[in-house]
């Protein structure tokens, strides 16, 4: 692992990973097959070019992750345990090719005010309109007239929905006993605003 810490200390633009005209994933990965065939050579874990990239993801990640904590504990109120997360020696390394913002956050940044301003134009009038909202009621009718049967109820119809186009003794003549809809209306009244030009 600290080959591999030493490997990316060599090439900070793959250290890094940000791309560029000059630095393009083709490249990146020129680059990583070759650290994998150097590390692959010593003795240890041998990886393809990808299994090493992520080998170093994950350090860097760690890495990251364990510095933060490090830092949020010492910038605590105090009068606790001391910190029991410690970096070894390979993460030490790492944390020295990582930028320090990506741990710690920007040191010298500062929030940005925003101001929202609420205001109706003098040229606005209101207009109420009705609306007219539909509730469906589903119910199941029991039509005679259509159909001897004796009426369908919800729970039959859903659990019988596929069996219709399968058996041969079901007719569309069954389906006579149709839902239902209920309409209830509600009328809502809401403002609509009219721009006088």
């Amino acid at each position: 692992m600290k080959s591999l810490v030493e490997c990316m200390t060599k090439d900070p633009l793959l250290c890094a990973g940000k791309f560029n005209q000059n630095f393009t994933h083709k490249t990146a990965q020129k680059k990583w097959e070759m650290i994998a065939a150097e590390l692959n050579a010593l003795p240890g874990a041998e990886k393809s070019w990808d299994k090493w990239k992520k080998t170093w993801h994950d350090t860097r990640s760690t890495t990251k992750t364990k510095a933060a904590a490090i830092k949020r504990h010492i910038g605590g109120t105090g009068g606790g345990p001391s910190c029991s997360i410690e970096l070894n020696e390979v993460q030490q390394d790492a944390l020295s090719l990582i930028c320090p913002a990506s741990v710690s956050g920007h040191v010298n940044s500062t929030e940005s005010n925003v101001e929202f301003i609420f205001e109706v134009p003098n040229n606005v009038t209101i207009d109420t309109n009705e609306l007219c909202v539909e509730e469906f009621d589903e119910s199941f009718v029991d039509n005679q007239e259509h159909n001897a049967q004796p009426s369908i109820n919800a729970s039959e119809l859903v659990d019988n929905q596929d069996n219709y186009a399968q058996s041969s003794s079901t007719t569309p003549a069954k389906l006579g006993n149709i839902l239902s809809t209920i309409h209830h209306y509600t009328y809502i009244t809401y403002p609509t605003f009219f721009y006088h030009r």
